[in-house]
C-alpha cells in the first residue's frame, strides 16, 4: 500500500447467536476469508432494479437477458464504513443486539485484491436508469451490472455500506489483512448484568462464543476494542483486559454450576 493513500477501515458486522455462524466467524478470524454471495441473498428487495426509459422491443429484450446474466455471476461481501459503528441500530440489525462482533480490515481504495472491485454504494430516491448506457452501446454489460449493484435507495444510507464485488460468484474469498476486532458487551455497566447472564442461557452462551473469539484474535495480534450503549449512544471499551474481564465473568463456563 503506497505510504500517500491513507487506508480505508471497513467493517463487517457478524451475529454470534449460535453454533454455526460462531464457526463461520472463527473462520474468518482464522484465515482471513470472508463469504461473498449473490445478489439473490441480500437483504434489499429492491437490489439489481433498474430502470430504462425507451428501447425498441428486441433491443430491450436482449439487454434485459444480458444485465441479467451478469448480476448471476457476481458474488457481493457487504461492509460497512467507520461511521456505522455509532449505529446502535445496525449492531442490532447486524450483530444481534450487541450479542456479536464488527471485523475491521483496512483497504486500499485506488488498489482492491486481484480479481475483486471495491464499490461506495450511492443512495438515491429512484432505481437507477441505465437507458444511455444500452443505447451508446460503449458499455459492457459486466460493468453496467457492477454499477447498477452500487445503487440503494435512501433508507439504507445509515449503513454506510461498501461493497466487494467479484465476477466469480459466491464462496469464500481473501481479503485485506484483518486489523480489528470490536466485540459487543450487552449490559454492559448495568448494575443487574450478571444476575442477567445467569438466568438466560443464550447471554451466557453469547459471552462463551465472544472469549473464544478474544482469545483467537488476542494470538492473531488484532486491534481489540469492545462496544455498548451508553446514555442512548455507542461507547467503547479500549482496554482489552476489561474486555475479557467482562467475557469471562459472564460466560457460561464462568456460570456452570
Amino acid at each position: 500500500m503506497s505510504d500517500s493513500v491513507k487506508p480505508l477501515a471497513l467493517y463487517k458486522f457478524r451475529p454470534l447467536s449460535d453454533d454455526s455462524v460462531f464457526c463461520r466467524t472463527r473462520h474468518i478470524l482464522e484465515r482471513g476469508e470472508f463469504w461473498f454471495d449473490y445478489i439473490w441473498n441480500q437483504n434489499d428487495p429492491m437490489e439489481g432494479v433498474y430502470d430504462f426509459s425507451w428501447l425498441p422491443e428486441h433491443e430491450s429484450d436482449q439487454a434485459v437477458a444480458s444485465l441479467y446474466s451478469d448480476k448471476t455471476k457476481l458474488g457481493i461481501c457487504c461492509f460497512s464504513s467507520k461511521k456505522a459503528l455509532l449505529r446502535p441500530e445496525l449492531w442490532g440489525y447486524y450483530a444481534a443486539g450487541f450479542r456479536g462482533v464488527a471485523i475491521g480490515i483496512h483497504v486500499d481504495e485506488t488498489s482492491p485484491p486481484k480479481g475483486v472491485r471495491l464499490v461506495k454504494m450511492n443512495y438515491a430516491d429512484s432505481v437507477p436508469d441505465v437507458t444511455r448506457h444500452l443505447l451508446s452501446r460503449k458499455r459492457r454489460t459486466p460493468d453496467l451490472a457492477v454499477e447498477i449493484l452500487s445503487y440503494k435507495l435512501p433508507c439504507w444510507k445509515k449503513e454506510s455500506e461498501y461493497r466487494f464485488i467479484t465476477d466469480s460468484g459466491r464462496g469464500n474469498k481473501s481479503l485485506p489483512a484483518l486489523s480489528e476486532v470490536l466485540f459487543g458487551l450487552p449490559y454492559y455497566g448495568i448494575a443487574n448484568s450478571q444476575a442477567i447472564s445467569d438466568d438466560h442461557g443464550s447471554a451466557s452462551d453469547y459471552f462463551s462464543r465472544a472469549l473464544s473469539l478474544f482469545d483467537l484474535a488476542s494470538e492473531k495480534q488484532y486491534a481489540i476494542r469492545g462496544a455498548y450503549v451508553a446514555n442512548k449512544k455507542v461507547a467503547f471499551v479500549q482496554d482489552p483486559e476489561k474486555i475479557r474481564d467482562f467475557l469471562t465473568k459472564h460466560s457460561r463456563t464462568r456460570n456452570a454450576r
